[in-house]
Parts: C-alpha cells; sequence; structure tokens
C-alpha cells in the first residue's frame, strides 16, 4: 500500500532534522564505521563477486551457516578456546549476552534485522564465533589437531578479512580479557596479522625500471615525470582477496578516508593491461604473484580497473586535446586570437543583418 501524502510530508520533514542536527555536530553521528555489506558499485561486477565471498569459513550474520560442516569445526575450536581460558562456558557466554545491545550496534540493522526479538541467538552466534576465531588464532600452526587441512586453513585466513564476514572487534576483546591465555592470544594476532618473510624476494622498497608503457596516458591524466626514480611497495597479488574488500572498506558511506588502497590498486591497474606488463613488474619484485598466471593477474587487473577510475572519459578526452593542440604557449595565443576574430566577425554579421531588416530612417 501506497503512502499517504502525510507520511511523505513526515518523511521529508525528518529528513530535514537529520540534515539540521548533522549540520550542527561536531562529530558525526557514528564515531565509527559499522558491519556492513559490500557497496552495490562492486557488487555489480560479477567478476569480483567472487572476491567478497568466504569459501569455507562463515563469521558473523551475513553469511552465517553457509558451510556446514564449518559449523561443527568452529564448535570445537571454540570448545577448545573455552577449556584453555580456565573460565566456564556460562561465564563467556553471559560477558557476550550482557553487553549483545551495545554489541549489535556494530553491526548495520539489515544485517541483524533476523535477529530481532531473539537477541539471545544472536549472542550465542557472537559466541562461537568469537570463541572459534581466537582459538584459530592461537592455534594457527597446529590446526591439524582440528582435522583442518592446510589449504582449508589458507582459504580461512582469507575469510576472515572479507568485509562481509566479521564480527565486532569487542566481542574478541571481551573474550581475551577474562582469559587466562590472555597474553598468549595477543601474541597469536600479532604473528597472524605481523608481516610475512618472502626469504629472496622480501623487499621494503623496489625499483620499477625506469622505462614503461602508458607514459602518455600517465601525463594525461595529470601525472608529469621528472629525472627521478619511482619507488613503488611490494604488493602480494595472492592477497587480492583482501585487498578488494579494504577497497570495499574504503566504499563504506559511513567511513571517512582517502581511498589509499583504492588509489594505490588503480595506480597498478593503470600500468597492468597485458600480461607482459604483469610480468614486468613480477620481475621487478613489486608484484609477488605465486598462485595465479601473468595472463590471469592482468586480467584480473582489466576487471577491477573500470570500477576503480571515474568512469566518464571527457576529462581525459578533454586533457589529450589540449596535449595534442596546445602544448606551447604560441599555439595558445593563435587559438586565443582565432577566437577574437571569429567572434569580431560574427558581431559584423550581427550588425549587418540587423542595419538590413532595420534601416535607419
Amino acid at each position: 500500500m501506497a503512502d499517504s501524502l502525510e507520511q511523505r510530508f513526515n518523511r521529508l520533514r525528518d529528513a530535514g532534522t537529520k540534515n539540521q542536527d548533522s549540520s550542527t555536530s561536531v562529530v558525526p553521528s557514528r564515531s565509527r564505521p559499522i558491519i556492513q555489506s559490500v557497496s552495490r558499485t562492486l557488487r555489480s561486477n560479477k567478476n569480483l563477486e567472487k572476491y567478497f565471498e568466504p569459501r569455507v569459513l562463515a563469521i558473523g550474520p551475513i553469511h552465517h551457516g553457509k558451510f556446514p560442516e564449518w559449523e561443527e569445526l568452529k564448535y570445537r575450536l571454540a570448545a577448545d578456546f573455552v577449556n584453555d581460558s580456565g573460565r566456564s562456558e556460562e561465564f563467556l557466554y553471559k560477558e557476550i549476552e550482557d553487553n549483545i545491545k551495545e554489541l549489535k550496534q556494530c553491526d548495520d540493522e539489515k544485517t541483524t534485522e533476523r535477529y530481532d526479538g531473539d537477541e539471545a541467538s544472536l549472542a550465542w552466534m557472537f559466541f562461537v564465533d568469537g570463541c572459534s576465531i581466537l582459538q584459530f588464532i592461537h592455534k594457527y600452526s597446529t590446526l591439524e589437531e582440528f582435522e583442518i587441512k592446510r589449504d582449508q586453513v589458507f582459504f580461512a585466513e582469507q575469510d576472515l578479512f572479507l568485509l562481509e564476514n566479521q564480527i565486532p572487534y569487542e566481542i574478541l576483546n571481551l573474550l581475551m580479557s577474562t582469559s587466562i591465555k590472555n597474553e598468549d592470544l595477543w601474541s597469536g594476532i600479532q604473528v597472524m596479522l605481523g608481516p610475512k618473510k618472502n626469504g629472496s624476494e622480501a623487499a621494503d622498497n623496489v625499483l620499477l625500471p625506469p622505462s614503461f608503457r602508458n607514459a602518455q596516458e600517465l601525463k594525461v591524466a595529470g601525472i608529469h615525470f621528472r629525472c627521478r626514480f619511482l619507488f613503488l611497495p611490494p604488493m602480494n597479488a595472492d592477497a587480492m582477496p583482501l585487498f578488494l574488500n579494504l577497497i570495499a572498506y574504503e566504499m563504506c558511506p559511513d567511513f571517512q578516508n582517502d581511498y589509499a588502497v583504492t588509489s594505490y590498486l588503480s595506480f597498478l591497474s593503470s600500468l597492468i593491461t597485458h600480461p607482459e606488463d604483469a610480468k614486468q613488474l613480477r620481475s621487478a619484485r613489486i608484484l609477488h604473484n605465486k598462485l595465479e598466471t601473468d595472463e590471469a593477474l592482468a586480467q584480473l587487473f582489466n576487471e577491477i580497473g573500470p570500477d576503480l577510475h571515474y568512469k566518464s572519459k571527457w576529462k581525459a578526452w578533454m586533457a589529450q586535446f589540449f596535449e595534442d593542440h596546445f602544448s606551447s604557449p604560441w599555439a595558445m595565443l593563435a587559438f586565443i586570437g582565432a577566437l577574437t576574430a571569429l567572434f569580431l566577425s560574427a558581431i559584423q554579421t550581427w550588425y549587418s543583418i540587423i542595419s538590413y531588416h532595420h534601416p535607419k530612417s
């Protein structure tokens, strides 16, 4: 049933009130981003959709229950965490249950609407997911004892960094603070999130060879060249799901940021159009690529490029036009002179027409 006219006016007034509140408030209505779904802009690209979906491990309300076989593994990990914590399962669960209203506010309302009126189920999901994540990290090097194969560990680790596959950090903090192995858990997190050593491939700064394609396109886009070196930080191309989910995180409407990851991936996509481009960056140790071929890597950057660059081409066309025709000041002066002559000629023609139709008496 359609809204009445009065309901529509009320909606408009409410929006006006929100505008006034946001303009007078010193801080935004939310002090931090919330857990939410990937934006439609990225979801609309079917080639990228697979990078936002968990492959083996579902965490949080959005994908909960997607992998039944891993639900049993999560229970085993959670039970092991409880056993190591020195606390009872009832005590740990109550820590989550007593804070469920605050924890629920960390998620977008749409992601938890299935739990409206059933906060006990939401608290239980948070409890099991939180305990299992912490034990997954704590027992990372010995997960075989839970009958988890190393290839599954690799995919599960990637799943933990997906935008839609998250639980509030406060849950982990509550569980860790009550565990007798608090310091061990923190050490495990630091090891898991710390830099990975790649032997001879590790490099803090990698020099890009001074000769590469697309220099004209970069110049047109406003990037100019001088006699210097360009250093690029190395990137593990096998972690592309992580980078794409960081891009999705930067695109969240409630997250004010400088789009650092998006800008870097956008720059790389402008350099890589063919497999040879990917090979060149890999040879320079800028790209570390163990799982994908150069062909697949180039195809991936070609797929994500249009969603990272501005879609309108008119700026590039205008820049190319000025670059081709007005690269020197004399050409610009000649152009201005031609425009002036054309303008004066048009005025003279206009006066001639007026004089013909309205002769002086």
